[in-house]
């Protein structure tokens, strides 16, 4: 959505589809009946050119390409530093807002934790406000959104009033997906809590230290998988060993091939994961059984060459 002409007016009253009380809705916000409270449920952008979504949109052909990936919305031009017409989660009010007394804790369960404020209505009217809360990740090797949307509440308060509100987070909420894990993990560090009215406006911020869920050592990240390249076992001279020693015992290559910079040459320009690429050019041979004993000696083979914790 284009608005070039929002400077130049003082508010901007949107009705989306409002359903057959529209005419009402509308007439009592007008005439100052009501309060306004809704949210944008969407960035409007300044230029459709600083959209995530504009150099595939509509399509090519019958094909339609999400490139942003998990940068949709808010995450895109937060991570780009665009600045926007009107963020996520705004809105106008006839009345303020303020928070105060922000607090984060742990629970004794682990893993829970406890965010609590005071929201105040210090204007002249009732109204409505929704208490956005977003998560700052630490800084670490996933590719990760500078702040994502995980709890919100919606309050109606009258003229000097206050409500304390209470947000429970899980290390659910803290996780992202690690694609060479294969699952959902919930890394150590230090998290920023921001929470405020919408997403460009979060001035309230607390810190919490989490231990983690997964082990995210380099150690643990080097371990295959049955769908991985062969430019990644090629990069551990172990597993690279245990990847040739297993193709001369199944008959595959013989004992002088094994290594050969021009089969690696070769082998890196597939797009094919290694089991894949084995079953289908393996002769018959290398059944899925047999590639998931390839891919145990492999890791096997790296955890033995790759230096863990000490111990005592």
């Amino acid at each position: 959505m284009a608005m070039p002409w929002a400077g130049r007016v003082k508010a901007i009253l949107q009705m989306g589809y409002a359903g057959e009380g529209a005419g009402k809705a509308l007439a009592d916000l007008l005439f100052g009946t009501a309060c306004p409270g809704g949210k944008l449920a969407a960035t409007i952008p300044e230029s459709l050119k600083d959209t995530p979504a504009y150099l595939d949109f509509p399509h090519e052909g019958d094909v339609c390409r999400y490139r942003e990936g998990i940068f949709a919305g808010y995450r895109y031009y937060d991570k780009r530093g665009r600045r926007v017409l009107f963020p996520f989660g705004y809105g106008l009010s006839y009345t303020t807002f303020t928070c105060s007394d922000l607090e984060a804790s742990r629970q004794i369960d682990a893993g829970t934790y406890t965010v609590s404020l005071t929201v105040t209505n210090t204007g002249g009217r009732e109204g409505s406000q929704v208490i956005q809360l977003y998560v700052c990740p630490p800084a670490g090797p996933l590719f990760r959104p500078v702040k994502e949307l995980k709890s919100f509440a919606k309050v109606m308060l009258k003229p000097n009033e206050k409500r304390k509100i209470i947000f429970i987070l899980n290390d659910r909420d803290l996780a992202c997906y690690d694609e060479r894990l294969d699952q959902w993990v919930t890394l150590p560090g230090i998290y920023t809590i921001k929470i405020g009215f919408d997403s460009g406006n979060l001035p309230q911020s607390i810190e919490l230290s989490v231990e983690g869920s997964v082990d995210d050592s380099p150690r643990s990240r080097e371990l295959l998988k049955l769908d991985s390249h062969y430019s990644d076992i090629f990069e551990n001279q172990a597993a690279a060993e245990e990847f040739f020693c297993f193709l001369v015992e199944q008959g595959l290559l013989e004992p002088e091939q094994a290594g050969s910079p021009l089969l690696i040459k070769e082998l890196k320009k597939t797009f094919w994961g290694f089991a894949q690429h084995l079953d289908m050019n393996g002769a018959g041979r290398i059944t899925p059984e047999l590639s998931q004993e390839l891919l145990d000696r492999m890791n096997q083979a790296i955890l033995r060459s790759t230096p863990g914790p000490e111990t005592t």
